[in-house]
């Protein structure tokens, strides 16, 4: 039987949490709802959060009642939403929610938001048209088509590539399942407080929150009240990806790590998953292979900004990815938004592209196959290896500096066959090569 995977860097130098920093880009730290830049803005339990494809932040303002849009030079104003606590379809400011808590978009810039007491699902297009997607408007649990369908305390929401909406439904302690027509289906969950793996039904949760989907569409959620990590595949299948189960506050491997109510999370690219630790003040990292360490937060409440191994959040209830792989996290006890740069790098050195004289060897590789880079003032490096049904098999990244470098990676655990390695310098390819396996 082939070996687990064994990475190399030789040469490489990685960039430690203390060189990230934590930064506010909106919130006076008090509550109100004033529009104006920075802050100048205020929110008032900001929950849910995510990112468009133009890099504009938009805010679930839960005690607001309103979806606020933040600019990429920290511009706050109001996207839809009266203020008023009700349920009104219409345009922007004409429309109405009650404590909307999360929010996604699909691949045509439509956004979902679950607007928890209301009990419903809505949909906003990029003109901010406000109209309702599912739901009954009270606590219920019927599956059927618009508003056929009942929701009780509707929170995390994701969309798949497909346009298929999947919401925690906190209250009936589901994950479920909506399409782009509005026809609503259990997803996974029996429906009564657990954390038993397994297909469909057969599988149970405790006050499901968050939601985020990885490339392959498997589905994360931040299990809150069972201080769990789960993953459900695109068949159905759930299991458990990290935390033990027990309210903590712990680094580790997989179920030898512990958290304390998450909230919120996203994945990045690269398969890892960042987690808003909401009970833990911390936002938390969990790799491909189930690795938890902790990216910023010292544990105890606060407000500080700066340095990673400093900062401190009050009650980080979700995070968002941005299209430079930074973190946006709403602060929600702070009534701020926060940031992290995940695209610091080291003082006087520039990234650039990988030179083209990417040469990778041997070919055939039986145990070990090997990267050849040379790189040119530095650069973030990523490998990622995709087998012959498009799935990623191998992930490794790392910061390089400059010259001949080599990076070293073992085929052990692969079965025979042709295999493609992309290498991407920051966000972009630069290089595609053939590996085989025998």
């Amino acid at each position: 039987m082939r070996r687990a995977i064994v990475l190399f860097l030789c040469n490489a130098s990685i960039l430690s949490n203390a060189q990230l920093q934590v930064t506010t880009i909106a919130g006076s730290g008090l509550e109100g709802n004033a529009n104006g830049q920075g802050a100048n803005a205020s929110f008032y339990l900001p929950y849910g959060v995510d990112v468009d494809v133009s890099g504009n932040i938009f805010v679930a303002d839960y005690a607001n009642h309103l979806i606020r849009k933040i600019t990429s030079n920290g511009t706050v104003s109001t996207f839809a939403g009266s203020g008023q606590n009700k349920f009104e379809n219409g345009i922007g400011t004409n429309a109405s929610f009650d404590n909307p808590f999360d929010l996604t978009f699909d691949a045509s810039g439509n956004m979902y938001v679950s607007d928890l007491s209301n009990s419903l699902i809505r949909k906003i297009t990029p003109a901010g048209v406000v109209t309702t997607l599912a739901g009954c408007g009270f606590q219920g649990s019927a599956d059927g088509t618009g508003t056929t369908a009942c929701f009780s305390n509707p929170q995390g929401i994701i969309c798949d590539a497909s346009g298929n909406v999947y919401e925690a439904d906190q209250g009936n302690v589901m994950i479920r399942k909506i399409t782009p027509s509005g026809a609503v289906t259990n997803f996974a969950g029996s429906g009564d407080n657990g954390n038993g793996n397994g297909t469909g039904k057969d599988a149970s949760f405790a006050s499901p929150c968050g939601l985020a989907i990885d490339a392959y569409g498997n589905i994360y959620v931040a299990d809150l009240a069972n201080n769990l990590i789960r993953k459900i595949t695109p068949s159905r299948v759930v299991s458990t990806f990290a935390g033990s189960g027990e309210q903590g506050f712990k680094d580790g491997t997989g179920n030898n790590a512990s958290f304390n109510s998450p909230s919120g999370l996203d994945v990045d690219a690269s398969g890892n998953i960042y987690v808003a630790d909401l009970g833990n003040n911390a936002i938390r990292k969990v790799t491909p292979e189930g690795v938890v360490t902790t990216l910023a937060g010292t544990g105890e409440p606060g407000d500080v900004d700066g340095d990673t191994s400093i900062a401190q959040f009050y009650w980080p209830s979700d995070v968002a990815i941005d299209k430079s792989g930074n973190l946006i996290i709403t602060d929600l006890k702070n009534n701020k938004i926060k940031k992290i740069n995940m695209n610091i790098t080291p003082t006087g050195i520039t990234p650039s592209a990988i030179a083209s004289d990417v040469k990778v060897y041997p070919i055939p590789a039986s145990d070990y196959f090997t990267v050849g880079l040379t790189i040119k003032n530095g650069s973030d490096v990523r490998l990622d290896l995709i087998n012959s049904e498009g799935l990623k098999v191998i992930s490794s990244t790392g910061f390089y500096e400059s010259g001949n470098q080599e990076l070293t990676l073992s085929v052990q655990s692969l079965t025979e066959g042709l295999y493609i390695a992309n290498i991407y310098a920051g966000n972009q390819m630069t290089s595609q090569k053939i590996v085989i396996v025998k």
